[in-house]
C-alpha cells in the first residue's frame, strides 16, 4: 500500500468531512449573487472565504501525498483568516470596511516602492475605498485577545508562524532520533513523502477551516448561513478518536515494527480497540469525555501515549525509553 492509500485509509473520517465541506462550498459558490457580495461586510467575507477554501483543497492534496510539513504552513494562513473573520464579526460593517481599505492602502504602498526604484506604474488600481491602515493598527495578537483566541495564538500560531518563516520551530518534523527495541540509536530524515506531521496538519487545518465556515455563517453571508461546519460535538469526537488511533498505530509501528498489531475504533460507542493479531487478544479503551472545541496536538498525542503504555503493559512489552516520546511527530 503506497503513502496516499495509507493516509486516505488512516484519516477516513477527516477525508470524508473535508471532502464534504469542499464539495458543498463549491456548489454554493456557483449560486452567489454578485450584487449581494458587493455589499459590506459580504464583500470582505467572501474574499477571505475563497482564499480559505482554496487553501483547504491544497491541504488535502499535500497531506495525502505525504507532505504534512508543508500543509502545516497553510494552517498558519488559515489561522490568520479565521481570526480576521471572527474579528470582523464583532463589528461587521466597520471592520469589513477597514479590511477592504487596507487592501488599497497596501497597493498604494507597493506603488510608492516601485516609483522609489524607478519602476513606473502604468495603470494604478482604483476602487470604491480610499486607502487606510486602520485595520493594521490592531495587531494579530490583539485581534486574538478580542475573539478569545489568545491560547491558540500563544500555543499554536506562534510556533506555526516561526516554522513557516524558516525559524527553528518545526525542524523536529524533518528529523527524529530515538532508541529502538534492540537498543540501537536511530536517526530518520523526513524530506518526504512520509507520514510525518500528517496528523498534526490534518487536525489543525480541519479545525481552522471548520471554524472559518462557522464565522462566515455568523456574518450572515448569503448562501452559507445554513451550512453544516462539522463543529458539533459528535463530529469532533469522531475526529479526536481517529487522531488518537492514528498516533497509537504509528507508535507501535515505530517501536515494534514486526509486532502484528491492529488498531480500530468505533464511531458509535467511541471505543478504541488494540488487537494482537497472533494472540487474538482484544483490548478496549473507552474514549468517553467532553470532546467539544479545540484540542492541542500535544493533548491528542498525550491520549495516544497513555493508551500505548497501558497496551504495552498488558501485552508484556517493555515501554520504550521516555526520550523516544520527542520523536513522535505524527
Amino acid at each position: 500500500m503506497n503513502t496516499i492509500e495509507t493516509l486516505e485509509r488512516d484519516f477516513l473520517e477527516h477525508n470524508k468531512l473535508l471532502t464534504r465541506l469542499i464539495d458543498e462550498v463549491d456548489q454554493r459558490l456557483l449560486g452567489l449573487d454578485l450584487r449581494e457580495m458587493s455589499e459590506v461586510p459580504h464583500s470582505a467575507t467572501i474574499l477571505l472565504f475563497i482564499k480559505a477554501i482554496k487553501s483547504a483543497k491544497v491541504v488535502k492534496t499535500l497531506i495525502n501525498s505525504g507532505y504534512g510539513q508543508d500543509a502545516l504552513h497553510i494552517a498558519c494562513q488559515l489561522f490568520e483568516v479565521m481570526i480576521s473573520l471572527e474579528f470582523i464579526a464583532k463589528d461587521p460593517q466597520t471592520r469589513a470596511k477597514n479590511f477592504l481599505e487596507y487592501y488599497y492602502y497596501r497597493i498604494e504602498e507597493r506603488n510608492r516602492r516601485l516609483e522609489q526604484y524607478g519602476s513606473a506604474v502604468l495603470v494604478k488600481e482604483t476602487g470604491p475605498y480610499k486607502g487606510s491602515d486602520e485595520w493594521a493598527k490592531t495587531s494579530l495578537q490583539e485581534k486574538c485577545q478580542q475573539v478569545n483566541r489568545e491560547k491558540e495564538y500563544q500555543l499554536v500560531y506562534f510556533q506555526l508562524n516561526e516554522s513557516s518563516h524558516s525559524g527553528v520551530a518545526g525542524l523536529n518534523y524533518y528529523t527524529q532520533r530515538y532508541t529502538n527495541s534492540r537498543g540501537n540509536k536511530i536517526q530518520m530524515f523526513n524530506a518526504g513523502p512520509r507520514e510525518t506531521a500528517t496528523s498534526d496538519a490534518y487536525w489543525l487545518n480541519l479545525y481552522f477551516i471548520r471554524t472559518i465556515i462557522e464565522a462566515v455563517k455568523t456574518l450572515g453571508t448569503p448562501h452559507f448561513v445554513d451550512i453544516d461546519s462539522g463543529l458539533d460535538l459528535v463530529t469532533n469526537k469522531c475526529l479526536v478518536i481517529e487522531q488518537v488511533a492514528v498516533r497509537l498505530k504509528r507508535m507501535f509501528r515505530q517501536e515494534f515494527p514486526e509486532l502484528p498489531i491492529n488498531i480500530d475504533f468505533n464511531t458509535t460507542n467511541f471505543k478504541l480497540t488494540v488487537k494482537h493479531v497472533t494472540k487474538g487478544e482484544n483490548q478496549k479503551y473507552s474514549m468517553d469525555g467532553d470532546y467539544e472545541g479545540f484540542f492541542l496536538q500535544e493533548s491528542l498525542l498525550g491520549y495516544a501515549y497513555q493508551i500505548f503504555k497501558a497496551a504495552c503493559k498488558r501485552l508484556k512489552l517493555s515501554v520504550p525509553a521516555q526520550d523516544n516520546y520527542i520523536s513522535y511527530n505524527f
